[in-house]
């Protein structure tokens, strides 16, 4: 799931930075300084929404990999948790302790 969110930030990026280039070539061969102005604006607001894109699919990666991390920590804690209840209800005996538990029903 990280990886998703990367992806769309990267994907993100490059709509931005698509968005801007389109909005200043439409208005680059115009002598108007005005119109070249407002092309360099859009060229920049796309920038702004490239990165922008990036930092959330990266922040967005980080939250879920931190929240993936805490639950699998859980899990495990609770899984060893069992395996030792069901340890201490139901013991294992090597056949060691077999033939000493043997042992001590004989005397």
């Amino acid at each position: 799931m990280p990886g998703v969110f990367t992806t769309l930030g990267i994907f993100g990026t490059f709509v931005g930075l698509l968005q801007g280039v389109l909005n200043l070539s439409s208005r680059f061969g115009s002598s108007d300084p005005e119109q070249m102005k407002e092309g360099i604006v859009g060229l920049m607001q796309g920038m702004g929404t490239a990165f922008l894109t990036s930092i959330v699919g990266i922040v967005l990666a980080l939250i879920w990999m931190r929240i993936d991390r805490t639950a699998l920590r859980k899990a495990e804690q609770a899984s060893h948790h069992f395996c030792d209840a069901m340890q201490h209800y139901f013991p294992v005996l090597t056949d060691d302790g077999m033939f000493r538990h043997m042992l001590e029903i004989a005397v």
